[in-house]
């Protein structure tokens, strides 16, 4: 009888150690839908400043600091996080930093025809414009992405990316 307990608690004893094995035991966070608010502007909206004759757009604004990086997308095309150091060719900006992390609460970042072309493929014209009808800005946190500020060009009309946005 005695072998038997023993026999037992062996089987039980592998049993238990080839379920814990088969288990991943990584934290999954569920965030039942719920995300953070979307990044605010807080300073002129970029579809208000010269992009034409600056080469570059500025966003500035505020975000949740549980935030981490924003993404950029324009016109709702790809996702892309913002160079540390944007290209500034053919711009009058000296050397500029973006601040793309929201851990202080706002970020701060230059958007230049040259990242345009290299980093999200906008084509530039030969007079100089862009394509460009929406800016969508997003933030990552722990437990996924925060809502989506969306600046939408009032001077076009139409379907965002078509080059005649919607207002």
């Amino acid at each position: 009888m005695k072998y038997v307990g023993s026999k037992l608690l062996t089987v039980l004893a592998f049993s238990s150690l080839l379920l814990t094995g088969c288990e991943d035991p990584g934290v999954n966070i569920s965030t039942l839908g719920l995300k953070l608010a979307a990044p605010q502007l807080k300073g002129t909206n970029p579809f208000d400043q010269d992009f034409d004759s600056q080469n570059y757009a500025h966003i500035q604004g505020t975000c949740d600091t549980r935030v981490g990086d924003i993404s950029i997308s324009l016109n709702d095309n790809n996702w892309q996080t913002p160079p540390v150091t944007p290209d500034t060719t053919g711009t009058s900006l000296g050397s500029v930093t973006n601040d793309i992390n929201c851990a202080d609460g706002v970020f701060d970042v230059y958007l230049t025809k040259a990242d345009l072309t290299s980093l999200w493929g906008i084509t530039v014209a030969a007079d100089g414009g862009t394509d460009v009808d929406s800016i969508l800005i997003k933030g990552e946190t722990i437990i996924g992405e925060t809502k989506t500020l969306t600046l939408l060009d009032p001077k076009q009309s139409g379907s965002p990316g078509s080059g005649s946005g919607t207002a």
